[in-house]
């Protein structure tokens, strides 16, 4: 039966895009995700000892770029250093949440450049944009950014790259 309800959910999550806004969550709902990835990623008991100290969590949570796909995607760059203590992993976060911009640019970069293109006609599109008029938006500038940008622009490509970024 679990099955079935694990199947029924999957689809009605890639059938529907849902929207959650932070700004709907208390305080406590932001801290307990936060610790919850703590927990998640294993960290050891000293992490969580250290957010007694100057009200670290609150400031945390209270920090105008605080989003759980920021704190995840920080963990995971974070777990891949060598030599990691809680007072580094702390200071490195607020730095990073301070400089967001970083983290969204290295997606970008990441991105094969049909991707790139699509992103960047969403950005300058009026929101939101209709499947239909970004197809023709980008039928209409590809070959221009192929040629200008000298990038590797695959117009058959399309429908594949926004399947690939949709799912995520």
């Amino acid at each position: 039966m679990r099955n079935i309800a694990e199947y029924e959910i999957r689809n009605l999550l890639d059938e529907e895009k849902y929207i959650i806004n932070l700004s709907d969550f208390s305080q406590e709902d932001k801290a307990r995700i936060f610790l919850n990835h703590l927990l998640y990623y294993d960290f050891e008991k000293e992490y969580f000892s250290y957010l007694k100290h100057d009200e670290i969590l609150v400031r945390l949570i209270k920090h105008p770029n605080y989003s759980p796909r920021h704190i995840e995607y920080f963990i995971k760059q974070y777990l891949n250093k060598d030599d990691n203590n809680e007072y580094d992993f702390y200071n490195s976060l607020y730095s990073y949440l301070d400089y967001p911009q970083d983290y969204w640019n290295d997606q970008f970069q990441k991105l094969n450049p049909t991707s790139q293109l699509i992103i960047l006609i969403l950005l300058i599109s009026s929101d939101p944009i209709e499947r239909n008029d970004l197809e023709l938006t980008f039928n209409r500038t590809q070959e221009a950014a192929r040629r200008i940008l000298n990038k590797d622009i695959q117009p058959t490509e399309f429908d594949k790259e926004i399947k690939s970024l949709f799912k995520n």
